[in-house]
């Protein structure tokens, strides 16, 4: 678990559904619809990489990634890590076109940040075809 005080491992728990029943009940109109969708993973042409240490010298976890979004990646590791955004420091070098998944933070980013802020040490991941 990356948080032992969470029940489970999931980023993200969207609660829609509650009280669903009741809700539809009081549903001045309801509308049926049924869609049905493929199942989609993305599969990139090249690869990712993360790095991430604690600075020592700033009190500041630096995770260098392969994002075109750094502000929301630093925003989303300082919710999940329990830090202020100015603890986190995402650095993005230029990573040209969007032919992969850059706009988005991948669980590779939140483990490795994790595993440095932790154990205070420097962590890596690199992904290649």
């Amino acid at each position: 678990r990356v948080h032992d005080h969470w029940p489970d491992n999931l980023f993200l728990d969207l609660k829609a559904d509650v009280d669903f029943d009741a809700h539809a009940q009081r549903a001045t109109v309801v509308v049926k619809q049924k869609v049905d969708l493929a199942r989609q993973c993305m599969v990139p042409m090249e690869g990712k990489a993360v790095l991430a240490y604690w600075d020592h010298t700033q009190a500041q976890l630096v995770v260098i990634t392969s994002t075109q979004v750094p502000h929301m990646i630093r925003t989303i590791l300082a919710q999940c890590l329990g830090l202020d955004q100015a603890q986190v420091r995402v650095i993005s070098p230029d990573v040209g076109g969007a032919f992969g998944y850059k706009c988005v933070l991948q669980q590779e980013e939140l483990c490795i940040a994790w595993l440095a802020l932790t154990y205070k040490r420097p962590f890596r991941f690199i992904e290649d075809r």
